[in-house]
C-alpha cells in the first residue's frame, strides 16, 4: 500500500547537537487521527531537493498526546535529506509527511527445549521457567 502524504508545517527546530536537530510539526486538527502514533513508530518525510523528490524515515521522538509531532534528524555524510533538514529547513516551511508507520516489531521466541530457570531464554533478558516458556525479543 502506497503511503499517502500530507502537508505538515514546521513548528519548531531545536539544535540538539552540532550535527542534529529535533524538528516539530504542527498537525492540523483534521489529520490528528491519521497522525496518532505509538512509541516505536516512524514518520516518513518527503520534499523536493534540487528538483528531485527525496524521502527519508525518522523515529518519532515526541510523546503520544503532545501538541507537536517531533523527529530527530542527524546530519550524515553525503546525506541529501539530512543535510537539507539541518541546513535549510526553517520554522514555517511546509514538508510532506506520511502517517506514522510501525518500526521494528518485537517477536515472540520460544525456547526448544525450555532452558533451565537459571538461564536466559534465547536472546531475552527474561529467564525461562515452566510458567514462562516464551519471552519477547528486544
Amino acid at each position: 500500500m502506497a503511503a499517502r502524504f500530507h502537508e505538515l508545517k514546521v513548528a519548531s527546530i531545536a539544535r540538539e547537537t552540532p550535527e542534529a536537530v529535533a524538528v516539530g510539526f504542527e498537525v492540523p486538527d483534521d489529520l490528528r487521527e491519521a497522525f496518532a502514533f505509538r512509541p516505536g513508530q516512524y514518520l516518513t518525510l518527503a520534499t523536493d531537493i534540487d528538483g528531485q523528490e527525496a524521502r527519508r524515515s525518522y523515529s518519532i521522538c515526541s510523546a503520544p498526546g503532545e501538541p507537536t509531532l517531533r523527529v530527530g534528524v542527524k546530519k550524515v555524510l553525503d546525506g541529501r535529506f539530512s543535510s537539507f533538514v539541518n541546513e535549510k529547513l526553517s520554522v514555517g516551511d511546509v514538508i510532506r509527511g506520511a502517517s506514522p508507520r510501525l518500526g521494528a516489531r518485537a517477536t515472540t521466541i520460544s525456547c526448544s527445549p525450555p532452558a533451565p530457570a537459571s538461564r536466559r531464554c534465547c536472546r531475552s533478558p527474561r529467564p525461562c521457567s515452566p510458567t514462562n516458556p516464551t519471552a519477547r525479543s528486544r
